[in-house]
């Protein structure tokens, strides 16, 4: 058998390390014991209150999506981007580094055949929408009841929809999470992580879109006042 001539044999030796530094940390959300309020009883009837709404809420971040008058029913919809603002999946810490390898030796990483170097630390919403190609839809239906010929009540139902795709770099393989869930509740999905492992996952609100929501009725009819 041929042996490798000396200068190869040194060339090996002095091939720097293939060493990649990977480390993930997750803690999930707190679950809130006491839910916020999610509706307001306004001094309006109902043909005042329904149109109030939709001459005003239109007007905010929220798109109109449908609107039924003979139900009461106001569909709106909306994202927020960061995610964080509306949702949370609890924080996390990500802290990826490849820059040891030589681009000889580089194989599937999470982008393919480049030197990356990723040092987040932040809310799992966030690290979704940033690395995990993640997509965020949100609806709200507003629902429109007379209480008396003086007053009218309106509530506020939310549901949160989060997509995420992540790539196993072992195999190349793509799996899709979908978290879904309505207002008060929450999503728990157990995924694959990079090292094959399987672990649960958390999103539920912030309540920051419903809170929004609840305080543009406020001024709303405070200006009708």
């Amino acid at each position: 058998m041929k042996t490798l001539p000396r200068l190869a044999l040194l060339a090996l030796a002095l091939l720097p390390s293939c060493k990649v530094v990977s480390d993930f940390q997750y803690t999930p959300p707190e679950q809130l014991e006491v839910l916020p309020q999610n509706e307001r009883i306004v001094n309006a009837d109902f043909d005042q209150t329904w149109s109030a709404l939709i001459s005003s809420v239109g007007k905010s971040f929220f798109a109109i999506n449908e609107f039924e008058k003979a139900s009461g029913l106001l569909t709106l919809q909306f994202t927020t981007s960061p995610f964080s603002e509306s949702v949370t999946g609890g924080h996390c810490t990500f802290k990826y580094d490849n820059s040891a390898m030589v681009d000889g030796q580089l194989f599937w990483n999470g982008i393919q055949g480049k030197k990356i170097k990723i040092d987040f630390d932040g809310d799992y919403a966030d690290y979704t929408e940033q690395y995990l190609s993640g997509s965020l839809a949100g609806a709200v239906n507003l629902i429109v009841t007379e209480v008396d010929s003086a007053h009218t009540r309106i509530t506020v139902n939310t549901r949160f929809t989060v997509v995420s795709s992540a790539t196993n770099p072992t195999t190349g393989g793509v799996s899709i999470t979908t978290f879904s869930w309505n207002s008060g509740d929450r999503s728990r999905k157990i995924v694959t992580t990079a090292a094959g492992e399987q672990e649960a996952r958390i999103m539920q609100s912030t309540h920051f879109v419903e809170q929004k929501i609840l305080d543009a009725i406020d001024e709303i009819f405070a200006m009708q006042q």
